[in-house]
């Protein structure tokens, strides 16, 4: 009875593992690109105020990120930093969701319109 129960068990273990790998592989693993006219640069400058003015403010650390003008200037800097290298903030990457918004915003042209 234990033996049929374990085999049973195992069973039921494996198909929903096999399962679970079908529907991640067929799910692309690649995420819903956001509607055409999504807008970012509002997002990415609070996260920017919030997460790197301290050092890169006014008279701080280049680049200055104070400015609109000088955020879009550097926005392959900041996504290269932020997103891809996972290099700043020094006191730890951004959350997930900042770097996505951040990501999103450089992919559509990284100005104060996107």
């Amino acid at each position: 009875m234990k033996k049929t129960t374990l085999l049973t068990l195992t069973a039921l273990v494996a198909i929903v593992c096999t399962l679970t790998i079908a529907c991640k592989k067929s799910s692309g693993g690649t995420p819903t690109p956001p509607p055409a006219g999504t807008k970012y640069f509002a997002a990415v400058k609070q996260i920017i105020t919030n997460s790197c003015t301290t050092c890169h403010g006014t008279g701080g650390r280049t680049p200055d990120l104070s400015t609109d003008a000088n955020i879009v200037a550097q926005s392959a800097s900041i996504n290269r930093t932020a997103v891809t290298d996972k290099a700043m903030p020094p006191a730890g990457a951004l959350s997930t969701a900042d770097q996505t918004t951040i990501k999103n915003w450089f992919d559509a042209g990284g100005k104060t319109t996107n």
